[in-house]
């Protein structure tokens, strides 16, 4: 048994109602990962709650995180609520906190980036300049369209559509 093979075992023994498909979830060591009952995850959905300092992230129950999902903390954390859906190849960031309410809709290739860079002085390389985290909310019953973009900051509104493609800043 492969140690990918023997970690999804011991997940679905201790996690009966989750759904995992085969071909493989990965936890970047999964100490403050927790997932509710009746989620499903993907093929290579990937959850990181220890990239860049430790962080955490919480499944509500009835979520589905479908194929190519990255969740990456950064230090952050990232919260979904209940009966979401993530569609493949969205990309989710924790830097200064993610928090998405119940019955969300994500389309593919949306990203989410609670962290920004700031531009205070032009004599020092942008890796250097300070950087914000004050996070993003997308509350409840939100739907969000194909390659929209939010940003650091923002607060996404109960019942909102965001169009495909559009920039929350």
């Amino acid at each position: 048994m492969s140690l990918t093979s023997e970690v999804l075992f011991k997940v679905k023994r201790r996690l009966p109602s989750l759904w995992l498909s085969n071909a493989g979830v990965f936890w970047n060591y999964g100490r403050n990962i927790h997932i509710d009952r009746d989620v499903y995850i993907g093929t290579c959905v990937l959850l990181d709650d220890t990239s860049y300092g430790d962080g955490k992230i919480m499944i509500g129950a009835r979520t589905e995180l479908h194929d190519f999902c990255r969740l990456e903390c950064y230090g952050g954390s990232i919260e979904v609520g209940e009966d979401c859906f993530i569609t493949p190849f969205s990309v989710v960031y924790g830097h200064g906190g993610l928090t998405i309410g119940s019955k969300v809709r994500i389309a593919a290739h949306v990203g989410r980036m609670p962290a920004n860079h700031a531009f205070t002085n032009s004599a020092v390389p942008i890796m250097h300049q300070p950087e914000s985290r004050r996070g993003i909310v997308i509350e409840s019953d939100v739907w969000i369209g194909a390659h929209a973009v939010i940003l650091d900051g923002v607060t996404v509104g109960t019942w909102i559509r965001s169009c495909c493609g559009s920039p929350g800043q």
